[in-house]
């Protein structure tokens, strides 16, 4: 199976500090990160991160972190993304900044950062992004599969296909009716 998720800013003391996450400190809100992805992901699984894994990129840490979680980590580098050392490239992989792939039939568009016209917009492709911390107001087939939108949770293919084929179409959607 194949999920989403972003923005998990593992160690990130500051995100409790100021209010944004409900944890009492960073192993708490690790622990709950990590079980959650765990319930949902299997050892064969993928799991596509749009970015901001981890605060701190300390080998011992990330390492123990790395083991924890189940699948395989296609990690889309952001803003507190470290370099990754070959010690983790048989579970974590660096992608490019933006991704296109297919989620069925319908193309996807990954990136850290929410785009207001990505690729294939035009002919109604979804956008999935993380950055804004459930912030973002979306419009079209755009979603924040942040951590902090998403109950701490990784979202499955289909999950994700429920939730973007019931939004509105994309605001630059060509009309194939007018001329």
């Amino acid at each position: 199976m194949i999920f989403f998720t972003s923005d998990t800013h593992f160690f990130h003391y500051k995100l409790i500090e100021i209010g944004m996450r409900p944890f009492e400190n960073v192993c708490e809100m690790n622990n709950t990160i990590v079980n959650n992805w765990n319930k949902k992901v299997g050892t064969e699984d993928i799991v596509h991160h749009l970015g901001d894994f981890a605060l701190t990129w300390k080998k011992k840490l990330i390492h123990e972190l790395v083991s924890a979680l189940n699948g395989k980590i296609k990690l889309i580098k952001a803003d507190h993304d470290k370099p990754i050392g070959k010690e983790f490239s048989d579970k974590i992989e660096i992608t490019d900044k933006i991704v296109e792939i297919k989620l069925g039939n319908h193309p996807l568009v990954l990136c850290h950062y929410p785009i207001t016209f990505w690729p294939k917009s035009h002919y109604n492709s979804w956008h999935i992004h993380g950055h804004t911390h459930g912030r973002y107001v979306h419009h079209g087939k755009s979603y924040d599969v942040g951590v902090d939108n998403t109950n701490f949770n990784v979202i499955s293919e289909e999950e994700l296909k429920n939730i973007l084929r019931n939004k509105p179409d994309n605001i630059n959607k060509l009309n194939k009716n007018k001329k």
